[in-house]
């Protein structure tokens, strides 16, 4: 049987050498799944329009309050911290381990302008929940006209 005629392997055994080979044998939600298994302790989180607010969640389940930081400004909402190993592994006594640990970074772009002086957060049951005064949409950057050749001097 040549390598192409074997089906694919299941998400959690391929190598991260092989993905690139694996993606064309494999649905893309498969793939994506995959690659989330490389991304850490990354907490997910979901953005939603309330009025004239962002209601944003995180989920960071098993982290205390003291181990991330959130920063907030008018454009994005930045995410670090560590999630912490609770216990020593014991080597030939883990069955099955799932869950990650290490630090973990993110930088969310928002989908509106904010005013961060007015966010609130509250954190529960391992879900950091903040809520944001939207200010309107998020301003196009301007776009610049490229030229070429040498810089126009100017006579005086």
């Amino acid at each position: 049987m040549k390598s192409s005629d074997q089906p694919p392997l299941p998400p959690e055994r391929v190598p991260p050498h092989e993905l690139v080979r694996y993606s064309s044998q494999v649905p893309f939600a498969v793939l994506r799944e995959v690659l989330e298994r490389f991304d850490f302790a990354s907490p997910r989180v979901d953005i939603e329009h309330d009025g004239d607010y962002l209601a944003i969640q995180v989920d960071l389940p098993g982290i205390s309050p003291d181990d991330f930081e959130v920063i907030l400004d008018e454009y994005s909402l930045e995410l670090e911290g560590e999630r912490r190993e609770r216990r020593e592994r014991r080597g030939d006594n883990v069955a099955r381990s799932e869950r990650s640990y290490g630090r973990f970074q993110r930088v969310i772009p928002l989908p509106q302008h904010v005013d961060p002086e007015s966010a609130e957060a509250k954190f529960e049951n391992g879900v950091l929940e903040i809520r944001v005064r939207a200010l309107g949409a998020r301003k196009r950057g301007r776009k610049l006209a490229i030229t070429t050749g040498q810089p126009q001097s100017t006579k005086h």
